[in-house]
């Protein structure tokens, strides 16, 4: 019994590496000589229903990714529900399978085909919500893991409506400041944000994205240096609605941004390319939005953006062109285009940003954008 578990009366059984091999190899060898066939094992009787989930539970505990043990556990779930364990009781031998395997992808797909079926209330969503949480702890960035809880995520909002998925976004900020470097909460957040401010959802939709810039800022301020929170940056302001949008790029980001870059100067980072990177990152944000929310002036376009017509009214683009010229830019001996109104070339506005670049010295990223951008 191990020391942890002596007061709650849980067993932790052990055994000996040398008979994992031939305990696998016979639990597999004896479930591939049955009729494994859905009509073969409909009239298997009780006894041998039982043993097959002894032998299946051996398999993927070893194998978490050997799809005959899964495939025959769902089998005998669905076809001897009377013999089976409960779908709750089965749901907690595979967080079993998880917290050995926890980036198995078999394990996770039947561990979908269950939440299906098991989950209904809140307090259920919320521990499965746990279920992802510590499987992403134990291996860090796992992809089934997030894909699994964005699913969940979906199932969540058309199970019980918004409020359980208001109460992950809060619980999944809460783990991002705890694991800022792992980018795929951020993505996780994005698909949070998508399920409860979709864009016709109006002034509640903005006040969710604007609640998430204002957490995103106080993050950037501590770690400016963290590329993932740049990109989440970008996908925020892509999303925001085109007045909002055009108020936080001519008002806000200029702060942010400006305040970013001066208290990584006043950290005094000693590493040249960290603070680079920072410059970088920052830049090369400006220049992605130069590029998305603009129209070009020529006729025919002058393919240095993507085509389609402008995210913002022409009114707009004036104050936002010349906001993000200065965010590139900045004073110095180059200076900024004679004319930044939206008359402005788009060949000469991107050729003067990449001269921008050269004469700072940009960090590798940001000449890595000017090859694929």
């Amino acid at each position: 019994m191990a020391p942890d578990q002596a007061n709650s009366g849980a067993l932790a059984l052990g055994i000996a590496f040398w008979v994992i091999p031939p305990m696998y190899g016979a639990a597999l060898g004896q479930v591939k000589q049955w009729d494994r066939r859905r009509e073969g094992v409909a009239k298997w009787p009780s006894s041998k229903v039982e043993a097959a989930l002894r032998l299946t539970a051996v398999i993927v505990l070893v194998n978490a990714d050997c799809l005959t043990g899964w495939n025959l556990r769902r089998l005998l779930l669905s076809l001897h529900r009377t013999q089976a364990p409960s779908l709750h009781t089965e749901a907690d031998f595979s967080y079993l399978v998880l917290r050995k395997h926890p980036k198995s992808e078999e394990a996770w797909r039947y561990r979908s085909w269950l939440a299906e079926q098991v989950l209904q209330t809140p307090k259920d969503f919320a521990k499965e919500f746990k279920v992802c949480e510590d499987c992403s702890q134990r291996h860090p960035r796992n992809y089934y893991a997030w894909s699994h809880r964005q699913s969940i995520a979906d199932l969540a909002m058309k199970t019980c409506g918004p409020s359980v998925v208001a109460a992950e976004l809060e619980a999944v900020r809460a783990w991002a400041l705890r694991n800022i470097s792992d980018s795929s909460g951020f993505v996780y957040i994005q698909h949070l944000l998508q399920l409860l401010a979709p864009p016709e959802s109006g002034l509640a939709g903005v006040t969710e994205m604007e609640a998430q810039l204002r957490f995103l800022h106080s993050l950037l301020m501590r770690f400016p240096e963290r590329e993932g929170l740049w990109l989440h940056l970008r996908w925020l302001l892509l999303h925001l609605p085109a007045p909002q949008r055009a108020t936080w790029i001519t008002g806000t980001l200029c702060e942010v941004m400006t305040g970013t870059l001066s208290s990584c100067s006043e950290a005094g980072f000693e590493d040249p390319l960290r603070s680079a990177a920072v410059a970088a990152f920052a830049q090369s944000l400006c220049l992605f939005l130069l590029g998305k929310l603009l129209p070009c002036p020529g006729n025919p376009p002058c393919g240095t953006h993507v085509a389609g017509p402008p995210v913002l009214g022409c009114g707009q683009q004036s104050p936002i062109l010349a906001a993000l010229c200065e965010l590139v830019g900045g004073p110095g001996p180059l200076g900024r285009p004679a004319h930044c109104g939206e008359d402005t070339h788009w060949k000469e506005a991107l050729r003067w940003f990449q001269v921008v670049f050269k004469a700072n010295q940009g960090h590798y990223l940001a000449q890595k954008w000017w090859k694929t951008g």
